[in-house]
């Protein structure tokens, strides 16, 4: 735990008599800084590598060499290693991890296992497929406290406690990982929390349009198959994303939006799925398509941005202040991972602040000012004339596109 004082160190003078309390005043407070530089001025999580491989058979397990950084600001770099055994680990040691001992009882608070190559003395049981079927990979810090006992018969001068820094790679079933993705004492604002990062935004894709092989007996058929697309379930899903995206913003946008701007989407829409679409909505159904493609490019050019460009501010180090989750041994829908969150000195700015608001702001936008009304059938009433603004199609950011036009309107 970082001081939560002022941080103050022994400045020394001629002559003094040096006790300990001086010389771990001054190393508790370089120590300090040069973890608070880490968290606060470069970053939490990992860095690069640490990535998790179980071999085909499960007889082994593989972690890449790799870096990271803990929200304590402990600095984790290991090499490359393979794993072919594993064996009980004992938490309750001198210096509590309360991540997993209780620090009222002193008791390990659920069962880990570590890593072991063959032939060390963690190795107990060979790894299998069965063991590694519900597994989580972590490194932990472990500080681990040795005393110094080298007296002579004239002298003992060697007195004291040397702190061995040990990186070590542990199995925790996934039911008892919850309290290690992050649990800071602002669990609100937990990036590492699943749900709430927009690292962990779902992906949400416009379903293709298609119609069957065969002779279509109306041009109604041909419409009528979007609305097999545009189904509620469909629907809710947009609106759900689009809600849990503003959770994730909320307080970066409060000053324009201080509620869910995307209540009741679902509602809006729900003539394209409960059967009281009219001909004239029927004949635009296409560009209610449309409108929901482009809809879902503006929120992933959103989610896109967010992700690239997370930063995090003054990150809490009570969120995982020595260990760090690597990943899971099985398919997991869940990413049991920190991966790396710059500090804003090096990933973020108010531009970029101000970059999501008005990306924010114009998805709210497409929501709320879309009207396609229904066409009008008599051909004899004049078109308006259209614009025709060149744009671009395929794969780029509705950003690098014209403003979307999905009609025209009739008038007389």
């Amino acid at each position: 735990m970082f001081a939560a004082n002022p941080p103050r160190f022994p400045e020394f003078v001629a002559d003094q008599i040096l006790t300990a309390q001086n010389l771990s005043d001054l190393f508790n407070y370089l120590d300090e800084q040069e973890r608070l530089t880490r968290t606060n001025l470069i970053g939490i999580g990992i860095v690069c590598g640490l990535e998790v491989f179980v071999s085909s058979t499960g007889n082994a397990l593989t972690i890449t060499k790799g870096v990271g950084i803990t929200s304590a600001g402990y600095l984790v770099a290991i090499p490359q290693q393979t794993y072919t055994f594993l064996g009980d680990y004992n938490a309750e040691k001198d210096r509590y991890y309360d991540r997993f001992v209780d620090l009222t009882t002193k008791k390990q608070r659920f069962p880990l296992q570590q890593l072991a190559v063959a032939g060390s003395p963690e190795a107990k049981t060979a790894l299998t497929a069965d063991l590694l079927k519900d597994k989580v990979v972590l490194i932990f810090v472990e500080l681990i406290e040795n005393g110094n006992k080298n007296c002579d018969p004239d002298s003992c001068d060697d007195k004291g406690i040397t702190v061995d820094v040990v990186f070590r790679p542990l199995l925790v079933d996934e039911e008892n990982v919850g309290g290690l993705i992050g649990s800071g004492s602002r669990t609100t604002n937990d990036p590492f929390r699943p749900g709430k990062p927009c690292a962990g935004w779902a992906e949400v894709r416009m379903p293709r349009y298609n119609v069957p092989a065969t002779t279509l007996p109306d041009s109604a058929s041909i419409l009528k198959n979007f609305l097999s697309l545009l189904d509620e379930p469909f629907i809710q899903k947009i609106e759900t994303t689009l809600t849990n995206a503003y959770g994730t913003l909320q307080l970066m946008v409060a000053a324009d939006f201080n509620q869910n701007p995307f209540v009741g989407f679902k509602d809006r829409f729900s003539f394209l799925f409960d059967g009281s679409i009219g001909i004239g909505q029927l004949i635009q159904v296409q560009y209610y398509y449309d409108f929901m493609s482009d809809l879902l490019q503006a929120y992933d050019e959103l989610r896109r941005t967010c992700q690239k460009n997370m930063a995090l501010c003054c990150p809490d180090e009570d969120l995982f202040p020595r260990h760090l989750l690597l990943g899971a041994t099985f398919d997991s829908k869940t990413i049991y991972r920190h991966t790396f969150i710059p500090s804003p000195a090096l990933g973020g700015s108010y531009e970029l602040v101000g970059e999501l608001r008005f990306l924010f702001a114009r998805l709210v936008q497409l929501t709320k000012s879309v009207e396609i009304p229904a066409g009008v059938l008599n051909r004899k009433q004049k078109r308006t004339p259209i614009t025709v603004t060149p744009s671009q199609l395929g794969n780029v950011p509705l950003s690098e596109k014209a403003i979307p036009y999905y009609y025209d309107v009739l008038q007389a």
